[in-house]
């Protein structure tokens, strides 16, 4: 057989309207993160990361305080309008 047809034949397949349809609303109904969500993550990361590399490092260990205060107050000045 013609590899080409072959190739033709799964794309036909891959594209046919049905499965396009298929992964359009599996693509729509996967979950939107909030910016509250993404806002806390980032923040804990931060918190984690800055905490952690004081503890590793002494000689740099106010900066990474200084590091981890700003990241919660950051975090708290923004929840509070709500």
């Amino acid at each position: 057989m013609n590899s080409n047809s072959d190739c033709d034949k799964v794309l036909g397949l891959i594209w046919h309207p049905e499965i396009v349809e298929l992964i359009n609303k599996t693509m729509s109904s996967q979950k939107q993160f909030s910016r509250d969500e993404i806002l806390g993550t980032v923040m804990l990361v931060t918190v984690i990361g800055s905490l952690y590399l004081a503890i590793i490092d002494p000689n740099s260990r106010n900066q990474f305080l200084d590091l981890t205060k700003f990241a919660v107050g950051t975090y708290v000045g923004l929840q509070i309008p709500k």
